[in-house]
């Protein structure tokens, strides 16, 4: 069975977007954020990968073809070597032709297991991408060292894995779905589903009601969850392959291993891996405990705490977060340097509007008014609605010399900072703390990237408007 699920309309879709002239397409048509050359090279790279020396990927547990293709076009004009790994014929198939598609050469097709790469002789990559396998296999942990013996030395991954406290309310339902179709071998794909999905519906009908199904079952907005409410509709037993991939894959999956923030630290120092930061902006910014609210005292306390345990706080806090994205890395210190004076540091995924509406807030700064904070609000782009995020900018009389620049993203700050000693006669040491404070006010939002000045822009997505202030 191919997953993740891929219907026949949208294959039909990809043709018709990339027609008979893929490889000159502005845009990709599929985006994976955790997956662009800016996010993994600021996390993983110090910012100074150039992605064109022999680069090479592999996608652990490739699936239908999500991340290969999406890696394999941002690389298309580099000598670079994607190899996708599956034991899942099927998939791969799916994964093929989407990759012809896009009239993509720079891939090599392997159907085996994660477990047997120590067999194959794929010698050694500098970035891993494996996302909703390893909490599936046998041996998560083993799982893990295989791919991580895998790495270079500065190589590193970017990893998707469930997470134990979001998902409390779907294990009971596991453990339900256990006791009523028994022995799973004795039934077909269809039977069980359609157990699911009267259970579902039995459990969100009177006297419980769908809202008290959802308090207990997804803790991240039981107002309202499309998946679950087709879920309940008894005319929608069956809605086409991809719901019922999705419903098989949550509810009768045979093997399932959820994380919480210290176990995932855990989980990488075993396998000699260090924990590098979650990669979904979402989820970055829930996590982040300035923005849980919370009254001054236990603010105070928690500035005491590392920044995991304020991670575990913060999951704990929610109590939703079902499945985790991060990086991890073979490097101790791998994450891009504000310090490094020869980074380019640059406003990234083309943030529609940030810079008109910064720009009205900057004329507010005045002597008698040296410091204000300009409050935005932003969605992100994307076929899911993450809802609306607020984010704080510093404001001071400096900020004006270098906010053109990051929009711009093409000076080093050692650059920047020589143009406006000459302009302006203003010390870089001054200009490098008001930089620096910028940059940390908002880091979290991963709206501010680095990168080497000797390394070419070439991200697929940097027409892409992924902010929308």
């Amino acid at each position: 069975m191919p997953y993740p699920a891929f219907s026949l309309e949208q294959m039909d879709n990809e043709r018709k977007y990339y027609g008979d002239n893929p490889i000159n397409k502005k845009e990709v048509l599929l985006h994976m954020p955790t997956e662009t050359l800016s996010m993994i090279n600021h996390y993983l790279y110090k910012g100074k990968e150039t992605f064109s020396s022999g680069f090479r990927v592999l996608i652990a547990g490739g699936g239908t073809g999500n991340s290969v293709v999406f890696i394999a076009e941002q690389l298309r004009h580099t000598d670079a070597e994607i190899v996708y790994l599956d034991f899942s014929h099927a998939s791969m198939v799916v994964a093929q032709e989407r990759a012809d598609i896009r009239q993509l050469q720079n891939i090599k097709w392997v159907n085996d297991k994660i477990e047997n790469i120590h067999l194959l002789d794929l010698g050694k990559f500098d970035f891993i991408d494996c996302s909703g396998v390893l909490h599936h296999l046998p041996d998560p942990d083993r799982g893990l060292e295989i791919l991580g013996g895998s790495l270079t030395e500065q190589g590193g991954m970017a990893v998707m894995v469930y997470g134990r406290y979001g998902r409390t309310g779907l294990y009971q339902i596991q453990d339900l779905v256990r006791l009523i179709n028994g022995d799973e071998d004795h039934l077909e794909m269809v039977d069980e589903i359609r157990n699911v999905k009267n259970l579902i519906r039995s459990l969100s009908s009177k006297p419980f009601g769908f809202q008290s199904f959802m308090r207990r079952f997804s803790f991240r907005d039981f107002q309202t969850d499309i998946f679950y409410e087709t879920l309940t509709e008894p005319k929608q037993l069956f809605s086409g392959s991809v719901y019922n991939h999705e419903v098989y894959d949550r509810f009768c999956h045979s093997q399932d291993r959820a994380f919480s923030v210290p176990e995932l630290d855990e989980w990488a120092t075993q396998a000699g891996l260090h924990f590098v930061d979650f990669s979904f902006k979402r989820d970055k910014y829930l996590l982040s405990v300035q923005n849980l609210g919370l009254e001054a005292g236990l603010g105070k306390t928690l500035n005491k705490l590392n920044v995991l345990e304020n991670y575990a706080f913060a999951e704990l806090f929610h109590g939703s977060f079902d499945n985790h994205n991060l990086y991890l890395s073979k490097q101790a210190d791998s994450i891009a340097d504000i310090e490094d004076i020869d980074n380019v540091l640059y406003f990234y995924g083309n943030p529609h509007k940030l810079g008109e509406k910064l720009g009205n807030d900057l004329i507010k700064v005045s002597e008698e008014n040296p410091k204000i904070v300009s409050s935005l609000e932003f969605e992100i782009s994307s076929s899911l609605n993450y809802g609306k995020f607020n984010i704080s900018f510093p404001l001071t009389n400096q900020t004006k010399y270098f906010i053109g620049h990051l929009l711009e993203g093409k000076l080093s700050t050692g650059d920047m900072l020589r143009e406006v000693e000459d302009k302006y006669k203003i010390g870089p040491e001054l200009m490098l703390s008001e930089l620096r404070d910028f940059y940390k006010n908002i880091s979290q939002h991963d709206l501010l990237l680095l990168r080497d000045k000797t390394v070419e822009d070439i991200d697929v997505m940097r027409n892409s408007v992924l902010f929308r202030f």
